[in-house]
């Protein structure tokens, strides 16, 4: 990337104060900044001619000019985001703009750094400030980079045209009116809201009073309706005050007849208080036998008990001993059978001895054969122990083969093995990447991958997920070509499953993702309209569709939307036959570079913008590199470990082989040595068979002393048993006899108890009667406190009743007779139904609405009084402000209309306002005619062409010059679309109006210009050449 100076600085002059120059441009630095690794552009102090081809980096300088005094990258209209204006390959950019300040002699340097991720750093001089600070010392000098009237970037050239004449007449007064003027503007609106919000004020306060008066007047007719409802409502109470009176006096005659039964009850429960205490005497005597018959009845039970309990015990005593015999009985018969085993063991056991001594006898004759057998056990043992060492030795060498294999094979194959695995599972990489960096898409997957049944059509997930690229190389292509928005996207084949999705994604879930509509395709309907094979000999080798696998809606999608049918990509070798590559492929990719061609509408030459790109990693997750060397380590490794199994096989049959021929000689060995032992064997098995004999012979079993003991033990057990049974006999006479004696007692007590049955009887009703009078003397007793306390209640009731009546006079003509009072209370209560019901809050509410009302008046009254005195104010402000409007207009229609009749035509700057006092009316209406048949038109974006619309808008910018007070402008390539003749014409004026002395610094920035133009000693021409073929930075430097 080349730098480039301008031809001359500003020069000093000798008197600083002859022509303001606050504001104007000193120097603009740019490093690592779009194409430039470093730029200094040092412009003049009126107009300033930049020309240079396509693509070379002129608009990069307005770009730094805008972005470097603190606009947004919007107002480019190129991106929105400043990080993509670093200069590929570089991670930060720089832009330093010097101003000049009161004199030449002084300038301020505002300097702007920004990385790729967007996040700018500002700096005053040496200072670092805030972002508003920034912005606020670089209005001090009326810079006002937003406004279209002072700076127009090449790709808003046309936005001057969409602009409504309220915008033009803001953008204008704010590029040439001082701040006063400005202020004054500002404040006019403020005081026309202000009237205007009051006249709403007046006239809703006027509506509302109006509601508030018919709504007093119906409440007027309410109250005239509660006030006689009132009436009979006090009639009503009045009736109930002397139906209270009726109520005391019936409770009075109630208590009376109260008193009256109470002591007819009284002397009822004494005289059965009497006839009780008589017959309780005679209850006491009968209680009293009773009670001795009773405890002469338990005695006789517990008798009864103690016998039965003696029983009990006896014959748990006798059980006993029977037990005690059967025991006895079993013990005996087991030592019987143990007898007669003891006796056929000794008879086995003897004949067993008999024959291991005959077999001893025969040993001790085969003397001779005992040496050969040692002998050959010694060659046996020689033979074993080589055999043993022979098996060590293959044991060690395969010891060390599983080491080796364990130490230096298998773990790096196993963990080669699962790498690969996880390198291949592109999906799940692809997953995790979009969980790591995008965690709302990420969210937004996991949920679609829930909830696929809500939709009515298929939906995809991210095109990042969805898209498989064949080769991993060709990834970058992709990830160039589709916007990370895009990749990012979720896809929908149903318009309506759109709406589904966004609502549950973004509304409620507030994720900040995409979705898009592709239709339903069951496969691709795009193809490359040149055949690949065309494009062979300039190096291409496919199209980007041809690189890429996916649902067949979402390519056809990619293709509608980034056309990659069409663009095709080919190895380093394109570049050398670029300028070879048909017109109609306007993008294409060679090996790591992205070609852009450019088409000049003028003189039809080529330009072809070139940039180097980087794969992002979206579209595959997979290291090709690594990979590969992951797979050679294995191969590698996997041929050593079945080289050192096939070492470790041919060991393990070696061991095989020993080990069998070690067994057959383990064999013959433990043959000779049983043969060997087989003497001192039987010498031992002799000697321990007799001792069994024996300790047999000891241990004899006597039988007949055995059937003594038996014998002894049961006669005694059954001689206590003939005893208690003895005793048992007499205990069942004394249970029998107690039975009788309480039999006995039971009917005694019976008898007696029937014959007093009638005096029991006779208490009991004495009983009941003496109760029942008492119940009715409580009862009485309870009623009348009743009675008492509701009487003291009403008496209280209908005092204060009678107090609270607004008319004695009815009360005492009312009738005396309850049936009659009701009657009369019932005639009250249906017209008061009649009636309906009626707000009791009616007469506050009435007074309430009167005091609105009031209150209401007054306000009206005071708003009249505001809205007059803004109207005042207004127009005070007003008779001093519009005449300079008025007059900056007029200036700028006398030279507008100068400079178009200059051209031969017709143009005209009108202010347009709806009333005069409607300041957000007003406008500027530009008005033109380029042809003498034709009317005057206002300009705008529909009626005329773009080289028309860009003579008026040239011609406007230029008429602004007259009344600037902006420090300077810039346009950007606005005479593309004129034809030579309007744009001679064009910048014969351009270069008398901005070199005149006191006038703006000017930018005019254009591709080409006409031959043999005006030129002026005031203005300069900065030629751009920027470019890789471009090999020194001082290739076109020189000095005037």
């Amino acid at each position: 990337m080349m730098s480039r100076r301008a031809n001359r600085e500003i020069p000093q002059l000798e008197n600083d104060s002859i022509v303001a120059v606050k504001g104007k441009i000193k120097s603009v630095y740019c490093k690592n900044f779009v194409t430039y690794g470093e730029c200094t552009f040092h412009p003049t102090e009126y107009l300033n001619v930049i020309i240079g081809p396509n693509g070379t980096g002129k608009s990069t300088l307005v770009a730094a000019i805008v972005l470097g005094l603190g606009g947004k990258p919007e107002l480019l209209s190129r991106s929105s985001s400043i990080g993509d204006y670093v200069k590929n390959g570089r991670d930060e950019a720089m832009i330093r703009v010097e101003i000049f300040r009161e004199t030449y002699n002084k300038s301020t340097i505002f300097q702007r750094c920004f990385p790729r991720s967007g996040k700018s750093t500002y700096k005053i001089g040496e200072d670092t400030v805030s972002e508003r600070n920034y912005l606020a010392a670089i209005m001090e000098f009326k810079i006002q980079i937003g406004n279209l009237c002072q700076f127009l970037p090449q790709d808003r050239v046309q936005d001057f045209a969409k602009m409504d004449p309220q915008k033009i007449f803001f953008n204008t007064i704010n590029s040439v009116c001082s701040t006063e003027t400005l202020n004054t503007f500002d404040e006019l609106k403020k005081l026309r809201l202000n009237q205007t919000n009051e006249a709403d004020g007046v006239r809703k306060k006027k509506e509302e009073l109006e509601q508030l008066q018919a709504q007093c007047h119906i409440l007027c007719q309410r109250l005239e309706r509660f006030n006689e409802q009132q009436e009979y409502q006090n009639k009503l109470d009045v009736c109930h005050a002397k139906k209270l009176q009726l109520e005391v006096r019936a409770l009075d005659e109630k208590k009376k007849q109260e008193t009256k039964d109470l002591l007819l009850a009284k002397t009822k429960l004494e005289e059965e208080q009497k006839k009780y205490d008589i017959i309780i005497r005679r209850q006491h005597d009968i209680s009293k036998t009773s009670q001795q018959l009773a405890k002469d009845i338990a005695s006789k039970e517990r008798e009864e008990q103690t016998v039965i309990a003696k029983k009990q015990r006896i014959e748990e005593q006798i059980k006993i001993l029977k037990d005690r015999i059967e025991q006895a009985r079993t013990t005996y018969l087991k030592k019987k059978r143990e007898k007669a085993d003891y006796d056929n063991e000794l008879q086995n056991e003897t004949r067993i001895l008999r024959l291991f001594l005959d077999d001893l006898t025969k040993a001790k004759e085969n003397i001779d054969a005992d040496k050969d057998w040692k002998s050959e056990k010694l060659a046996l043992t020689q033979k074993l122990q080589r055999l043993k060492e022979e098996l060590a030795g293959y044991m060690k060498t395969r010891s060390e083969i599983n080491s080796k294999l364990d130490e230096q094979y298998t773990p790096d194959i196993g963990l080669l093995t699962r790498r690969l695995e996880r390198a291949n599972d592109v999906h799940a990489q692809k997953l995790q990447l979009i969980r790591e960096k995008y965690p709302e898409v990420y969210r937004g997957v996991q949920w679609l991958n829930d909830h696929k049944d809500l939709f009515q059509g298929r939906v995809y997930n991210p095109m990042i997920l969805e898209l498989s690229v064949r080769d991993p190389a060709h990834a970058k292509y992709f990830e160039n070509t589709i916007s990370i928005r895009d990749l990012l996207a979720f896809t929908c084949e149903n318009k309506e499953d759109v709406s589904l999705l966004v609502n549950e994604l973004c509304v409620k879930q507030k994720l900040q993702v995409s979705v898009g509509h592709a239709p339903p395709a069951s496969k691709i309907n795009y193809r490359a309209d040149v055949s690949i094979d065309s494009l062979r000999s300039c190096g291409f080798t496919a199209y980007l569709i041809d690189l890429i696998d996916g649902p067949p809606a979402i390519i056809n999608y990619l293709c509608n939307l980034n056309g990659i049918h069409r663009i095709p990509i080919g190895s380093s070798a394109v570049n050398e036959k670029a300028d070879d590559v048909p017109n109609n492929i306007n993008f294409f990719f060679g090996g790591d570079q992205l070609y852009s061609v450019k088409v000049s509408r003028y003189s039809g030459e080529k330009s072809i913008l070139q940039n180097q790109i980087i794969g992002k990693n979206l579209l595959t997750s997979r290291n090709t590199n690594q990979i590969l060397e992951d797979e050679n380590r294995l191969r590698v490794l996997k041929r050593g470990s079945d080289a050192l199994k096939n070492q470790r096989t041919a060991l393990e049959n070696k061991i095989e082989e020993t080990n069998v021929k070690r067994e057959e000689v383990m064999a013959r060995n433990r043959t000779i040595e049983g043969k060997i032992a087989e003497r001192g064997q039987l010498e031992e098995k002799c000697r321990r068979q007799n001792d069994k004999v024996k300790q047999l012979k000891n241990n004899v079993i006597n039988l007949p002393e055995l059937e003594k003991t038996f014998s002894e033990k049961v006669k005694s057990c059954l001689q206590e048993i003939m005893q208690l049974q003895s005793e048992k006999i007499e205990i069942l006479k004394s249970l029998q006899q107690a039975l009788l004696n309480k039999k006995f007692a039971v009917m005694k007590e019976r008898i007696f108890k029937q014959e007093n049955e009638e005096l029991i009887n006779t208490i009991r009703e004495t009983t009941d009667s003496k109760a029942q009078a008492s119940r009715m003397v409580e009862t009485i007793t309870r009623t009348m406190e009743k009675t008492t306390q509701l009487l003291d209640s009403k008496t209280a009731e209908a005092r204060k009743a009678k107090r609270e009546c607004k008319s004695l006079e009815l009360f005492n003509q009312l009738p005396d007779t309850m049936d009659e009072l009701k009657e009369a209370i019932n005639e009250f209560k249906a017209r008061l139904e009649c009636m309906g019901d009626v707000d009791k809050n009616i007469v506050a509410e009435y007074k309430q609405k009167c005091a609105d009302i009031e209150k209401l008046k007054e306000e009206m009254q005071n708003s009249e009084h505001n809205r007059q005195d803004i109207a005042t104010k207004i127009r005070t402000l007003h008779d001093g402000w519009y005449p300079e409007i008025e007059g900056i207009v007029t200036t700028l229609n006398i030279h507008f209309s100068d400079f178009m009749t200059s051209m031969g035509y017709v143009g005209e700057v009108n202010l347009v306002r709806r009333e005069e006092f409607d300041y957000d009316t007003y406008g500027i209406q530009i008005m033109v005619q380029y042809r003498s048949n034709a009317q005057l038109q206002a300009l705008d974006r529909h009626t005329q062409s773009g080289g028309e619309r860009a003579v008026a808008i040239a011609t406007y910018t230029l008429s602004l010059q007259h009344i600037t007070h902006v420090p300077f402008r810039c346009v950007d390539e606005i005479n593309q679309g004129m034809d030579a003749n309007n744009e001679r014409k064009i910048f014969e004026m351009l270069v008398k109006e901005t070199t005149q002395t006191g006038r703006a610094q000017y930018f005019f920035v254009t591709p080409k210009l006409l031959p043999n133009l005006l030129y002026n000693e005031r203005m300069s021409v900065h030629i751009v050449f920027n470019g890789k073929m471009v090999k020194s930075p001082n290739a076109f430097a020189f000095q005037m």
